[in-house]
């Protein structure tokens, strides 16, 4: 009995031990946002910014973010030498964003991207960016109406417009048979009241994890489109025989590719289907009125139908790059055909006939226009 006894009592103290690695706030160096640059000595820059906390202050002074750089021969020695010039343990599993620097993209970021994914800290579900310039000028940034550019970057790359990329999506990209991926593109606006702005202007395609080539906003809708990726974007057309325009924002849209392999030819049906409410209209169209608002219908369709044709122009004539994910299609529905034409891909997918077909529906037409 008294075994017993003394047993419990050990079993108790055990559940007293608390947490034996825990680690104090203060003891961590948490890391919001990473930056990856190529220095002219070819080394690896890797800039962070670190959230800090001074308790006692108020609050405005209290919440900050610092950028502190360091470089190395690898990113691994980038981040070694970085720990070595702060007093607290770096920590990723804050990290909101990563931005890769053109030229390091350049020459190619399949291993930074491996080196994130090795480590237990980085989350995959931080969005990745490509900037015009330097990666460590974007964090160092103040925007006006966030605590940081980390965090207005991933509410950006949220706003739903289908354009963020995380890592983990980076990653599986990658690991595709074209080998071929797509970062949103972010640059700065100019100087605005209470600072700089950053937003992203298009979409950089990369082949083997090295830089391409991009695609501009038009173009990049396209992909999106393409991809099913497309969300609520705003599009406004010109009504040449109408005077005017019509602003339309889109409330749902979907893409069917319907892949075929016919004597030795690849060729690939779309079908696009958007639906929209009216935001604003400027001509003399009556939106009460069904023929005029198939009038509107039929030149959304026609707006999207160029969407597309500028995309593919762009990947098929200029890139030779499947930013559409082609590849995977006619794997799904063809594999033995796919096998045979996959070791050059880029030839096929550039001669790839594609047949567009579009339709758009005005589901809320709102008022007609009180000026007619």
């Amino acid at each position: 009995m008294k075994v017993y006894r003394l047993l419990g009592v050990v079993l108790l103290l055990l559940g007293l031990t608390g947490c034996w690695d825990r680690k104090e706030i203060n003891d961590i160096a948490i890391i919001t946002a990473a930056g990856v640059d190529l220095t002219e000595d070819k080394k690896v820059e890797l800039s962070v910014q670190l959230y800090v906390n001074h308790a006692g202050r108020q609050q405005e002074e209290a919440d900050q973010t610092v950028v502190q750089s360091a470089t190395g021969i690898t990113l691994a020695d980038a981040v070694e030498s970085l720990q070595d010039t702060l007093s607290a343990q770096v920590f990723w599993g804050h990290t909101e964003v990563f931005i890769f620097g053109r030229d390091i993209a350049r020459t190619g970021i399949e291993g930074h991207v491996d080196y994130f994914f090795r480590q237990p800290g980085p989350r995959g579900l931080a969005y990745l960016f490509v900037s015009r310039g330097k990666a460590k000028d974007i964090l160092k940034q103040k925007p006006p109406l966030e605590r940081s550019s980390s965090k207005s970057l991933e509410e950006i790359a949220k706003a739903q417009k289908g354009e963020g990329v995380t890592l983990k999506e980076l990653a599986q990209m990658m690991e595709n048979p074209a080998k071929v991926s797509i970062i949103p593109l972010v640059a700065t606006l100019p100087e605005q009241d209470g600072g700089p702005v950053p937003y992203i202007y298009g979409m950089g395609v990369l082949k083997k994890g090295k830089w391409a080539g991009q695609m501009d906003e038009r173009e990049a809708q396209g992909v999106l489109w393409l991809r099913n990726r497309i969300k609520f974007v705003m599009i406004t057309i010109p009504i040449e025989k109408h005077k005017g325009y019509v602003s339309l924002k889109m409330v749902r849209g979907r893409a069917v590719l319907s892949p075929q392999v016919k004597n030795s030819k690849w060729s690939m049906q779309v079908k696009l289907h958007a639906e929209y409410d009216v935001r604003q209209n400027t001509t003399n169209l009556n939106m009460t009125i069904p023929a005029d608002v198939s009038i509107v219908e039929s030149y959304a369709a026609a707006y999207t139908r160029s969407v597309i044709k500028a995309s593919l122009n762009k990947a098929q004539n200029v890139l030779h790059a499947d930013v559409f994910d082609f590849s995977g299609v006619f794997h799904r529905k063809y594999p033995q055909e796919w096998k045979k034409a996959v070791a050059d891909w880029e030839r096929t997918f550039s001669e790839i006939e594609v047949d567009i077909q579009s339709t758009a529906e005005v589901l809320r037409p709102g008022v007609s226009n009180p000026h007619q």
